[in-house]
């Protein structure tokens, strides 16, 4: 008996939690009945359109390896786009349909790869798909961009220390009374000499939640908030389509001061770092003499005249 590969899949992590998933899923199965074919499903969850390719779809490209090896012959999807709104990527779905000679199933009828006719018009209905889907990503820049100009929140999950604020007139960014104090923890631990690992374990023996509500901290994400200007009350939104920098308001969770403190301790623990690494001697007490304009200390050796002596670079980088 012949199988009907049912491939699902919706756009976005939202639909993944209602019924779209489970719809494709019905439909494709009631048609295998009708067919007279036993039934396969393939589920890609929730998989953006706008980043469109075969690398970032597992379920699909296992789909055409099994129909390059012949094992698939009947394809069954809700509607074209369901595979792809990418012009290439479709483009490039299509000719394995068409060399391997499936068939394609979908909402609104039945198209035979092998029947010149019905390819034309799959052909056409791809064309429109792609250019729908262009007009849909336009739509959602530009009432992004419009929402910046207009001091809205840009979309997305919020930077960790606010908590988005939905009104009527759009949404906003204000201050999470209970992640803003671990901001100013994280910046003012980091200033009296914690390192990022023990701020780490700080955060998870009180069982603080990352922005995604991870258990576990990275060090790479406190540096990032280490590091973040947002937090001084502007946020840059950069548009890469028209390359162009928008920026809006939003709390004040540090000062200036202490960030400013923060971003001097942060080079000055790089450039030790970066010390050590160019560092090909071993040195008695390099590690732990540290100069009071906060850098580390520099060792100077002539082994033809006999000399090795402490000092501090820094002038001297900041003459160069």
């Amino acid at each position: 008996m012949e199988t009907l590969h049912i491939y699902i899949r919706v756009s976005s992590q939202i639909q993944v939690e209602n019924t779209s998933l489970k719809t494709q899923s019905e439909v494709g199965v009631e048609l295998s009945k009708k067919l007279g074919m036993e039934y396969e499903i393939h589920n890609e969850g929730g998989s953006s359109s706008f980043s469109d390719n075969l690398d970032s779809r597992p379920v699909l490209s296992n789909i055409i390896r099994r129909i390059t090896s012949g094992e698939i012959k009947f394809l069954y999807s809700w509607n074209p786009d369901r595979l792809s709104r990418h012009q290439t990527v479709w483009i490039q779905i299509r000719s394995y349909l068409i060399k391997y000679g499936v068939i394609l199933y979908t909402s609104n009828g039945k198209y035979d790869s092998n029947d010149y006719l019905e390819n034309l018009l799959l052909g056409i209905i791809s064309e429109i798909t792609s250019y729908d889907n262009h007009l849909r990503r336009q739509r959602f820049v530009d009432a992004r961009i419009s929402r910046v100009k207009d001091g809205k929140f840009h979309g997305g999950l919020p930077l960790f220390g606010y908590q988005i604020n939905k009104t009527n007139h759009g949404s906003t960014l204000i201050e999470s009374p209970e992640e803003s104090k671990w901001v100013k923890f994280i910046y003012e631990s980091y200033l009296n000499g914690q390192s990022s690992k023990e701020i780490k374990q700080h955060l998870e023996e009180n069982q603080i939640k990352t922005r995604r509500g991870n258990s576990n901290w990275s060090l790479g994400s406190i540096q990032l908030i280490l590091r973040n200007k947002s937090y001084l009350g502007d946020v840059t939104f950069f548009d890469k389509k028209s390359k162009k920098t928008y920026n809006y308001k939003i709390p004040q969770l540090i000062s200036h001061t202490l960030f400013e403190r923060v971003q001097e301790k942060r080079t000055g623990i790089l450039d030790i770092k970066g010390q050590y690494r160019r560092t090909t001697k071993s040195y008695l007490f390099r590690e732990f003499i540290i100069c009071s304009c906060g850098h580390q200390i520099g060792v100077r050796n002539s082994e033809k005249h006999y000399v090795q002596h402490y000092y501090c670079p820094n002038p001297e980088r900041k003459f160069n």
